[in-house]
């Protein structure tokens, strides 16, 4: 990919605008959703985190999850990226949170 097109995938898209809580009205499938606590915005390729996240991804990595819990990360700036890959409901089930601050948190160690 060119260099212009990773920056596309990368820019916001949502001309500062930003995800807030969202509050499930179907729990057996999701909790509720708080996508990147302090600031969240998108870009073409997934959801960006505007603002460091303390010992975690740094400000403008891209991430995205589906329903069942499969997530994956790309952080540019550390040269980190992941994947954590699972079956499982609710979404964003704290049980399952915990999994992916063990994947990720080692990964900026």
């Amino acid at each position: 990919m060119s260099e212009d097109a990773v920056e596309a995938l990368y820019a916001d898209q949502m001309e500062g605008r930003r995800f807030e809580r969202m509050v499930t009205v179907v729990p057996p499938i999701t909790d509720d959703v708080d996508p990147c606590p302090g600031a969240a915005g998108h870009g073409f390729a997934g959801l960006r985190n505007d603002a460091d996240i303390d010992g975690r991804r740094r400000a403008g990595t891209l991430t995205w999850a589906g329903v069942l819990n499969t997530h994956w990360w790309a952080d540019r700036t550390a040269n980190a990226c992941g994947v954590v890959m699972t079956q499982t409901l609710p979404f964003v089930d704290p049980r399952f949170l915990k999994l992916y601050d063990a994947v990720e948190e080692p990964a900026y160690a």
